[in-house]
Formats: C-alpha cells, sequence, structure tokens
C-alpha cells in the first residue's frame, strides 16, 4: 500500500534509537553509572515523553481513564523497564557491539510468541528471518567466546573494556 516505506523508515529509526540507547547505557556503566538508577531514570524518561507525546502530538489524554489502556500500559512499562534492566546486567559484563545486536534479535522472540499465541503463522520469509537472526546469535556468541579467550591468554584488552586510565581494575 501506498506510505508503507514510510512506516519501514519509522521502524528503522526505532532500532537506530534502541541501538543508540544501548551503547549510551553501555556508556554510561563505563563511566560509574548504576545500573538500577539508570533503570529508573529510564523510567522518568520514558513517563516524562510519553505524557508530552499524549498531550502534544496527539492532544488526548484520556487514557487515563480506560482501566484497559492502563492494564496494558502498565504491564507493557513494566516489561520495557524489565528489558531494560536485563540489557544493563548484560551490558556490564559484555560488549556493546555484541550485546546490543542480540538484545535487538526481540524481533525473533516477537514472532515465536505470536505465533504461539496464533496471532501469525510462519511463511517462508519469516522462517528464513528467524534463522539469520538465529545465526547472527551464533556468531556474535562466537565472537565474544572468542575475546574471552584472547583477554585470558594475556592479550590486548578489548575495546571498551578495562580501567580507562582510572587506575583501578574495572571489568566492564
Amino acid at each position: 500500500p501506498a506510505g508503507t516505506s514510510y512506516y519501514y523508515l519509522i521502524a528503522i529509526l526505532a532500532s537506530a534509537l534502541r541501538a543508540s540507547y544501548g551503547v549510551i547505557s553501555k556508556q554510561a556503566l563505563q563511566q560509574g553509572a548504576n545500573s538500577t538508577q539508570l533503570v529508573l531514570s529510564g523510567a522518568g524518561g520514558w513517563c516524562f515523553v510519553g505524557a508530552v507525546y499524549a498531550m502534544v502530538l496527539k492532544k488526548d489524554c484520556s487514557g487515563w481513564r480506560n482501566r484497559a489502556c492502563l492494564r496494558y500500559g502498565t504491564l507493557n512499562g513494566m516489561l520495557q523497564m524489565g528489558n531494560i534492566g536485563m540489557l544493563n546486567l548484560a551490558l556490564m559484563h559484555g560488549s556493546a557491539s555484541i550485546v546490543v545486536p542480540v538484545a535487538n534479535c526481540s524481533f525473533a522472540m516477537t514472532l515465536i510468541i505470536s505465533v504461539l499465541c496464533g496471532m501469525e503463522s510462519v511463511d517462508r520469509y519469516k522462517a528464513a528471518a528467524i534463522s539469520m537472526a538465529g545465526l547472527c546469535v551464533l556468531l556474535l556468541a562466537q565472537a565474544a567466546a572468542q575475546a574471552s579467550a584472547q583477554a585470558a591468554q594475556g592479550g590486548a584488552p578489548r575495546h571498551g573494556h578495562g580501567s580507562h586510565g582510572r587506575g583501578g581494575e574495572r571489568a566492564l
């Protein structure tokens, strides 16, 4: 249909924003940010942007009176904050170049959950996409294992890891 490419561009922008969030979170953690406070700050930002979106762009705040909206909104907010918390935990111990792409493979999990709930069916393109996502995760896991093995053998420190000139051992 006409205008479909517009929605794909929005989805690509959403992916870029999510990837940027992961990289910025990794940087914040390396700079000493507290993971719990980072999640709470994210929740505050989520509330602020949501309120601005409702008031300015949609000019409608009636969702506060709708029980279904509140129920699903609360559940979605909790899931999103759980997502951010898990991402931060993974980023505390792994490279952003590996953790963020794996976390962004949520499209594969979305399809699997949608199929299990009877909301969608799998065609050859969707099956190929899930297979390729799985392959990407395996290759990134191999890259992580190889980097860990090199670090354990006394190789050069991985990019984004180490003390960053602070004089202390910090394995982020």
